[in-house]
């Protein structure tokens, strides 16, 4: 058996196989066959004699016999699987019966159910054949029984056909498989065949092939012929193939390395010619790796035609060569596009045989982009601390302010005619709202002053502004302005944006002490991807482009970078706070826009604005200005204050104009004397920072006893803190402190109206 060949194994395997498959597919065929149709020969009996046990229960019962023996001879359900049917009483006695020649004998009695079963099956041997006789309960009780013999016989009769059929099949797949497998064995074995005559040429001079298989047919031979090509390599040649296998895969190891790192890489020769480079280099340059090889480093990294330690820079590769070290410098280097790229270098010695350095190895990382990270961390930490400092102040300082304020307006309106008086008030309430923008400015620098943002056309706003910016630059500075013919509309501030344009006017004219000319330009335009990469800032969108532009002094580029900086400022002492560029800075980030500055020593400053634009139109109304007469009225007031010296101008204002006023100093005793004179009440006026109980806290229990009151909210707090804090509900009536007399009536005329 082992001496036969592959071919004859093959088919030999192949032939047991289908053989075994065939037997076994057989037994389990017959079996399964005769299963089922014993099982469907049982369900049908079954079924046919519950079937004659129904249609004879009403001759029975009725003891019609000549009717119950029709109903047994034509039956329907009588065919070759049926050997007979009969009807038996409860005392034995054949009532009806199919048989022609008469009931045979031996079926009597032989098969009924027992107690609280329906029906009983029995398998007997007559001269007939074999039955299966079954027994089915006539009405489910002992009246009598219906009795059907299935015919086993025929049953038998189909699974010998069915297995006749099984036989043949498997024995055409037999033939099918022997022929298959002989063809099989031949298409195998005939390429080896080929593969051992090929393997004794090979073995004269190829020496790439190997196989190791021991057997003796003809694979066994083709292993051997395999294996004394094997023992023909030379052991000279073996060696020399791994050393450049070798080689080759460092080589592309150390050329894949340098291609993947993001960090530039350039050789530099003794002569500061650049003899390689990476990828990484290439795109920091921006320029192909032929425009770069044999150029001079200094030529292609600054543009310069000397070396660029000549011209008084930083050179680490210069320190390497005359140390034999590895060095390091900050560099700015110019791209092909002319852009300037904030590197880090570091160089390495690269040695020659004897230890000489022949070359520099200089890696160059490109840290623009953490620069500009690293600007915006300080400005907004500046921004931060400034907004630590406004919130800190504001709501102590506001209620300062609303003082002055107050007291300086009742004491205008007393003091009549009197203009020297007059004069004196208007310098204390001038004082006062320069105080009061002071705050803001701060505020509006940190981002924390509430907006009151609407539709704003810019064109618009700049037209009706430049009538009144005349006074603010002086008769010897010419205003220009050059404005889009598009639509510019933004979601703003309208106070806000005229304070950024009177700001940067007003710096202007200070750059123009001789004269000259502020050109205002508004033009649609759109930041991108470039636009990004080049500016280190910015969102993809289209924005309204707004340059306010002077032809005065200019900005040292010193000076240049600390121009949006808090309380830095280049005026004399006492003509300046430091926070005119700080609070535009702060304004324009807090409309989610973008300001730079653009300047030359003595050609002039130019502000560049970007506001996010917006596609819906909605003009805003003007303000009617209210006569003081209207502001009055007859109501009572709640006022809930901690602060004396308010609580009393608040009163005082309130009497003035016809209101009868109830004065709480705290949150316990607002909610006192509410319950006091609940239904005389018509506002309540509340701080919203209280001792013992907030503004809040009492006007919710107030509310839940009687849920129509209003109420007018006050505070010298910014809004976000209130906001963060959560003190008052999303759409509550407020105001905040410093507030005019004035504006505090209107505002409650509105509330108590509305």
């Amino acid at each position: 058996m082992l001496n036969l060949n592959l071919r004859n194994k093959l088919l030999l395997f192949a032939l047991g196989a289908v053989l075994i498959l065939g037997i076994v597919t057989l037994i389990s065929v017959k079996v399964t066959v005769h299963r089922l149709l014993s099982n469907e020969l049982m369900v049908k009996g079954q079924f046919i004699t519950h079937h004659l046990a129904v249609e004879s229960s009403r001759p029975l019962l009725t003891e019609n016999y000549f009717d119950l023996t029709i109903t047994v001879k034509e039956y329907p359900g009588l065919d070759k699987d049926v050997s007979y049917a009969f009807i038996e009483s409860g005392e034995g006695d054949v009532i009806a019966h199919s048989f022609e020649s008469g009931f045979p004998v031996e079926l009597r009695g032989i098969n009924r159910p027992a107690s609280g079963e329906e029906f009983s099956t029995v398998s007997i041997e007559t001269n007939k054949g074999s039955i299966v006789d079954i027994a089915y309960r006539i009405m489910g009780s002992d009246i009598g029984f219906a009795h059907v013999g299935m015919n086993r016989d025929h049953l038998i009769q189909n699974v010998r056909s069915v297995t006749n059929i099984i036989m043949r099949i498997i024995l055409g797949a037999l033939i099918i498989g022997a022929i298959s497998s002989i063809f099989l064995a031949i298409r195998i074995t005939k390429p080896l065949s080929k593969l051992v005559h090929a393997s004794k040429m090979f073995g004269k001079g190829d020496l790439d092939k190997r196989v190791n298989i021991n057997t003796k047919d003809e694979i066994g031979e083709l292993a051997e012929t395999f294996n004394f090509m094997a023992d023909n390599l030379s052991k000279s040649d073996e060696m020399l193939r791994i050393k450049v296998n070798e080689h080759e895969k460092a080589e592309e190891f150390i050329k894949n390395i340098l291609e993947t790192v993001e960090v530039g890489i350039i050789v530099i020769d003794r002569d500061f010619t650049v003899t390689s480079v990476n990828k990484a280099y290439c795109n920091q340059t921006k320029m192909d790796r032929e425009d770069i090889i044999g150029k001079k480093c200094y030529k292609v990294s600054h543009a310069y035609d000397s070396p660029c330690f000549e011209e008084g820079e930083d050179c680490a590769v210069k320190r390497t060569f005359e140390s034999g070290m590895p060095d390091e410098s900050v560099h700015i280097h110019t791209d092909s596009f002319g852009s300037s790229v904030h590197v880090e270098l570091r160089s390495y010695p690269l040695r020659g045989p004897s230890g000489e350095v022949r070359a520099a190895i200089e890696t160059l990382n490109d840290v623009t982009d953490r620069l500009k990270l690293e600007d915006q961390l300080r400005q907004a930490q500046k921004m931060e601390a400034i907004g630590q400092l406004a919130g800190g102040i504001a709501h102590d300082f506001n209620n300062i302010l609303t003082a002055i304020i107050g007291y300086s307006s009742i004491l205008k309106e007393k003091i009549g005619e009197d203009e020297e008086l007059a004069h004196y008030v208007e310098n204390v309430l001038s004082s006062s709202e320069r105080a009061a923008a002071l705050t803001r400015g701060l505020l509006a620098y940190s981002r924390k002053q509430v907006l009151q943002p609407k539709p704003v056309e810019i064109n618009k706003l700049i037209r009706n502004l430049a009538r009144f910016l005349k006074p603010v630059i002086g008769e010897d500075v010419e205003l220009k302005t050059e404005l889009s013919k598009d639509d510019l509309l933004v979601m703003a501030d309208r106070n806000q944006i005229e304070q950024v344009l009177l700001n940067l006017a007003a710096n202007a004219r200070d750059a123009m002490p001789r004269g000259g000319t502020l050109m205002i330009e508004t033009s649609m335009s759109s930041i991108d991807d470039a636009f990004i990469r080049s500016h280190g800032y910015g969102e993809i969108g289209k924005y309204v482009h707004i340059v306010i532009s002077d032809t005065g002094t200019g900005i040292d580029e010193k000076v240049l970078e600390k121009v949006f900086d808090p309380f830095f400022t280049t005026k004399e002492v006492g003509k300046g706070t430091g926070l005119g560029l700080s609070m535009v800075y702060g304004i324009v980030k807090q409309h989610k826009g973008y300001i730079t500055a653009y300047s030359e020593k003595g050609k002039g400053t130019a502000f560049k604005v970007y506001l996010p634009l917006v596609e819906s139109w909605a003009e805003d109304e003007e303000e009617v200005e209210v006569i003081r007469d209207e502001l009055k009225g007859s109501e009572t007031i709640l006022l809930g204050e901690d602060d004396e010296v308010i609580r009393r101008l608040i009163k005082m204002v309130l009497q003035d104009s016809g209101y009868r006023v109830i004065e709480g100093e705290d949150g316990d005793s607002v909610l006192t004397l509410f319950r006091k004179h609940k239904d005389q009440i018509d506002l309540l006026l509340l701080d919203v920072i209280m001792p013992k109980r907030t503004g809040k806290d009492a006007y919710d229990v107030i509310k839940g006893e009687r849920p129509d009151i209003k109420v007018l909210f006050i505070s010298g707090y910014t809004s976000e803190f209130i906001k963060r804090e959560k003190i008052i509900e999303e759409g509550a009536e407020f105001v905040y402190k410093p507030i005019s007399p004035a504006g505090l009536l209107k505002k409650i005329r509105e509330v108590i109206d509305s």
